[in-house]
């Protein structure tokens, strides 16, 4: 009896230690994949209303994540990206993203998004062109909507960030 307690004992931590790997396997195959087109910077910030310079307005303002720097496979026009609409916005404030990067010494529209729930993000987008190989300038323009039935636009905000076409 207690050699059988000792062989289910041993069975079951090579079990665990088994899923403990295999897990470990998984979440370095993501982490990895994540990294290779990472979004940096993730730090957010607020954007005050534009009717509160004297500070009476008690509007909390709209949270907007801050993107840095984005990765594309060259001669690609699939763009993994960070956009998201923070859950700070929650029942406040619709998203809308545009991707405008330096191209030859022109700024050029790359990328416009619809209305971005909050909690919800954008993960891949498609350019409207490919990249050669290189770093370009961008801005991310990102425009706040409330969410009442006019979708009224509020301060907006431009990010500048760096495209890696690598």
């Amino acid at each position: 009896m207690e050699n059988k307690d000792k062989k289910k004992k041993t069975i079951l931590v090579i079990l665990v230690i088994v899923v403990g790997f295999l897990l470990g396997i998984a979440i370095g195959f993501f982490a990895a994949h994540k990294a290779s087109v990472k979004t940096e910077g993730g730090i957010g910030f607020t954007v005050v209303p534009e009717n509160n310079l004297d500070n009476t307005n008690t509007e909390k303002g709209v949270t907007v994540p801050g993107i840095t720097s984005m990765s594309v496979k060259a001669g690609s026009d699939r763009l993994v990206t960070g956009f998201y609409n923070p859950v700070e916005n929650k029942d406040e404030y619709y998203l809308t993203f545009q991707l405008w990067a330096e191209i030859n010494g022109k700024n050029e529209l790359l990328y416009t998004s619809g209305l971005v729930e909050p909690g919800n993000s954008i993960y891949e987008i498609k350019l409207n062109k490919t990249l050669e190989k290189g770093t370009y300038n961008a801005v991310i323009h990102i425009q706040p909507y409330r969410m009442n039935k006019d979708l009224t636009p509020t301060n907006n905000a431009d990010i500048k960030a760096v495209i890696k076409a690598v």
